[in-house]
C-alpha cells in the first residue's frame, strides 16, 4: 500500500541534482517542486468542498507529483491528513479494506499523532468496514483534530489489473465499501446488526468526518462512468483534469530549483526541446538543435521535462561543469525520445541479456501494462535477483511492500512500456529467426540421413547397385556439363563487369579532377559535388566488387554434386520495421501495406503500436549507401496509396553495431494508411 523506503540519500534532489528524472516528487521534495501552484490550489479547494474528488490525467502528467509534493503539505497546513494508498493487486490473499485502514494508523503514528477509536465496532468482534471505522475514529494532533483525506493514487489499477478472477470478487467486495463511504450509507452487515442488537452506533452518522480522493489516467474515465449505479456521487462535477504544464510553467519547473546548475537562457532553451505543439506532436522526437524556440505555443509533459534535466544535469556532472551549458543542450542528437530510449538502455549497461529479458517479459504484461512481482519469486534466478539493486538505484525499477511486508518490483513509470514492449517485440522476431533457421538445418540433417539410409538399402540390393550407379553417373556428366557452360557464362559476365567497372573508376576520377577544380572555383557548391563523386565512386567499388566475386565464382572448383533439397539458402534480405499509432492502423498495416512491401524483397515484422510519432510518414534508414533502399521502399508505399512519405536519413549509427545493415525503418502518420488496398 505504501512505498517501501524513503527515498534514497544518493537519489533525493538537492541544489547539485535539483531534477528527480522519471521518479515523482515526494512530500519531503516539495522545495523543488515548482510550476503547478495554480492547480494544486483549485485541487485543495475541490478537496475541501465535498467528501469525493475524482483527479485525472493522462499518463506522465505528474498526477503523483501534484499529490505528494502539492497537495499533501498544503493539506497538513489546513487541519487535514493526508494518506496515499495504492491498492495492492497481486496480493494472493487481498484484503483492501484492512489494508486501507492499516496504511491510516501507520501514517498516524509515522507522524506522531494520537488516534482515538472511539465505541467498540458494531461488527461483533469482526475488522470494521470503512464506514464504521472513520466514522468512529478521531486522530489528533496535541489540542487540534485533523480531518483523513483518503487519496488512492493510480486507481485505473482497478480496471486494468482488477478483472482477473482471482481479484475481481475482492475488488467488487472493496468497491461496495468504498461507495458506503463515499455515500454515507450504513453497509448492509452494519444494518442487519443493529436489527439484531436494537442498538445504534455511538456516533453520528450524519457527518462525514473524512474526505476521498480518486486519481486515475483520463482515459479510464470511462470505466469509473460505469461505477456510478454504486456510487452515485461520481456523477457530480467536483472534478480536476491535469493538463500539460504551459512554456511558464515549465520554465518555472527547470529554473527556480535548478537555479545554481541552469540559466534563464538555456533553460528557455530545454522547454522549447521538450515542449510539442497540437498541430505537431512528431515534435518530440527532433533533434534539440532543429526546434528552435516555440515556447510561446508549447505544452509541456512534466515527466519529460524531468528526465531531460536529470540526463542533462547527469552529463553536465560527467564532464565536470558548473553549469548546464547551450552547447551541451545542442549536442544531445536524437532529441526526447531518443534521451528516453538511451536511458532505458544504459540501465543495462554491464548486465547478461536475462535481465532485460526479465524486465520486458515479467514487468510487462502482453496487453502493454506494467505488473508487479514479488522479489521472493526472482531469487530462483540468481542473474536477475543481483541486478535489481542497481536498475532501483538506476531508476528504472522501483520496489514497494504490502501489507504482509512482501517486498514487490516494477517499472518506474508507465512511459518506460512501449519503450519495454518495442524492445521485447524485436527481441520475438530475431528469436523466430534464429527458431526457423535452427529447424532447416535440422531438416536438412535428416534428409541427409535418410538419403545414406536409402543408399544403404540399395547397396544391399546387389545387382540394383549397379543400375543406380550408372544412373548417377550418368545425371553427374550432364551435371558436370551444365557447370562448365555456367563457368563460361560467369567468365564472360565477369569480364564484362570487370569492364564497365573500369569505366565507372575512370568517370568517378573524372568527377573528382571536376570536384577539385570546383572546389577552388565556387566553394559554396561543392556539397552537392561531394555527395555527386562519393556516388560514382560507390557505383565503381560495387561493379568492381561484383565482378570479382562473379569472377571468383566462376574459377571456383565445381562442388560436389547435390541434391536440389540441399540447395544453399537464399541471401539475407533487407529488414524493414513498420511503427504505427494505433492497433486498427496495425491491421490495416498487416492487410495492405506488409504484403507489397513483403512481394518488393523487404523482410517485414509484424507492426508495432507506439504512442508517439512523426506527423508525416517517414521512411529512416541509419547508412548513406542504404539510401537507394529507403527511396524503393518509399515507391512501394506509393504504390499502396501513401503519396505523401519521404525518405529521412538518422545520423549517428554510420558504424554502430546496435543496428544491423539495411536496417530500414516506417514511421506511418496517424490517418496514412488508406481503408482498401490501392488498385
Amino acid at each position: 500500500m505504501k512505498d517501501r523506503a524513503q527515498i534514497p540519500i544518493e537519489d533525493r534532489t538537492t541544489a547539485e541534482n535539483p531534477w528527480p528524472g522519471l521518479r515523482s516528487y515526494d512530500e519531503e521534495e516539495q522545495d523543488f517542486f515548482y510550476g503547478r501552484s495554480g492547480e494544486t490550489l483549485e485541487l485543495f479547494r475541490l478537496v475541501r468542498r465535498d467528501v469525493l474528488t475524482v483527479f485525472f490525467g493522462i499518463s506522465g502528467i505528474g498526477k503523483s507529483s501534484l499529490l505528494k509534493a502539492g497537495l499533501f503539505p498544503m493539506l497538513r497546513g489546513e487541519g487535514l491528513l493526508p494518506i496515499r494508498l495504492r491498492l495492492n493487486l497481486a496480493d494472493p490473499d487481498p484484503q483492501f479494506a484492512a489494508d486501507v485502514i492499516r496504511a491510516f494508523e501507520d501514517d498516524a503514528t509515522a507522524h506522531a499523532l494520537s488516534i482515538e477509536r472511539g465505541d467498540a465496532p458494531v461488527s461483533n468482534g469482526d475488522s470494521p468496514t470503512l464506514w464504521e471505522y472513520f466514522h468512529r475514529v478521531r486522530v489528533w494532533d496535541h489540542a487540534d483534530r485533523l480531518t483523513p483525506v483518503l487519496v488512492f493514487d493510480q486507481f485505473e489499477e482497478v480496471f486494468t489489473l482488477g478483472g482477473s478472477a482471482h481479484a475481481a470478487p475482492h475488488i467488487s467486495s472493496f468497491l461496495t465499501e468504498l461507495a458506503d463511504l463515499v455515500e454515507n450509507q450504513i453497509p448492509a452487515t452494519v444494518r442487519r446488526r443493529i436489527d439484531q442488537t436494537r442498538q445504534p452506533p455511538a456516533f453520528r452518522m450524519d457527518q462525514t468526518p473524512y474526505r476521498i480522493v480518486l486519481a486515475l489516467r483520463e482515459d479510464y474515465l470511462g470505466n469509473l462512468e460505469g461505477l456510478v449505479p454504486l456510487m452515485p456521487s461520481l456523477s457530480k462535477r467536483n472534478r480536476f483534469r491535469l493538463l500539460p504544464m504551459t512554456a511558464k510553467q515549465a520554465l518555472d519547473a527547470v529554473l527556480k530549483p535548478g537555479a545554481g546548475v541552469i540559466t534563464e537562457q538555456v533553460a528557455k532553451q530545454v522547454v522549447a526541446a521538450v515542449g510539442f505543439t497540437r498541430r505537431a506532436a512528431g515534435a518530440m522526437l527532433i533533434p534539440f538543435r532543429q526546434q528552435g524556440d516555440r515556447s510561446e505555443e508549447s505544452e509541456i509533459e512534466p515527466f519529460l521535462l524531468s528526465l531531460v534535466c536529470r540526463e542533462l544535469n547527469n552529463r553536465r556532472q560527467e564532464q565536470k561543469l558548473s553549469m548546464i551549458s547551450a552547447e551541451l543542450v545542442q549536442s544531445s542528437q536524437g532529441g526526447v525520445g531518443q534521451i528516453l530510449s538511451d536511458f532505458y538502455d544504459r540501465c543495462f549497461s554491464g548486465m547478461g541479456p536475462a535481465v532485460r529479458v526479465f524486465v520486458e517479459d515479467q514487468l510487462v504484461g502482453r496487453t502493454g501494462y506494467r505488473q508487479m512481482i514479488a522479489l521472493a519469486d526472482i531469487q530462483e534466478t540468481p542473474e536477475v535477483h543481483q541486478a535489481i539493486p542497481t536498475l532501483v538505484a538506476r531508476r528504472l525499477l522501483r520496489i514497494e511492500e504490502d501489507r504482509h511486508g512482501v517486498a514487490r518490483v516494477e517499472l518506474t513509470h508507465d512511459v518506460l512500456t512501449p519503450i519495454a514492449v518495442s524492445h521485447r517485440n524485436r527481441r520475438v522476431v530475431e528469436e523466430e529467426t534464429a527458431r526457423a533457421l535452427q529447424e532447416q538445418r535440422a531438416a536438412r540433417r535428416r534428409r541427409v540421413v535418410g538419403m545414406l539410409t536409402m543408399l544403404l538399402v540399395v547397396a544391399v540390393g546387389g545387382m540394383g547397385v549397379a543400375i543406380w550407379q550408372w544412373s548417377i553417373a550418368t545425371d553427374a556428366l550432364n551435371l558436370a556439363q551444365q557447370r562448365l557452360d555456367e563457368v563460361n557464362k560467369a567468365r564472360e559476365l565477369a569480364q564484362r563487369r570487370l569492364e564497365s567497372a573500369e569505366a565507372a573508376q575512370q568517370a568517378a576520377e573524372a568527377a573528382l579532377k571536376a570536384y577539385d577544380t570546383l572546389k577552388r572555383a565556387s566553394p559554396a557548391d561543392t556539397p552537392a559535388a561531394a555527395q555527386e563523386v562519393q556516388q560514382l565512386q560507390y557505383r565503381a567499388q560495387t561493379e568492381l566488387a561484383v565482378s570479382n566475386r562473379i569472377g571468383a565464382a566462376a574459377n571456383a572448383p565445381a562442388p560436389p554434386v547435390q541434391s536440389a533439397q540441399s540447395a544453399a539458402p537464399a541471401p539475407l534480405t533487407p529488414r524493414t520495421y513498420v511503427q504505427v499509432r494505433s492497433q486498427l492502423e496495425a491491421e490495416r498495416a498487416n492487410q495492405y501495406l506488409i504484403p507489397q512491401l513483403r512481394k518488393a524483397g523487404f523482410t517485414v515484422p509484424a507492426p508495432e503500436v507506439l504512442a508517439t510519432g512523426p506527423s508525416l510518414t517517414e521512411v529512416r534508414y541509419f547508412r548513406p549507401l542504404e539510401k537507394e533502399g529507403a527511396e524503393r521502399i518509399v515507391s512501394t508505399l506509393r504504390e499502396a496509396g501513401i503519396p505523401n512519405a519521404q525518405v529521412k536519413f538518422v545520423r549517428g549509427y554510420e558504424n554502430s553495431q546496435r543496428i544491423r545493415q539495411n536496417h530500414f525503418e516506417v514511421w506511418l502518420a496517424p490517418g496514412n494508411i488508406p481503408e482498401t488496398p490501392s488498385r
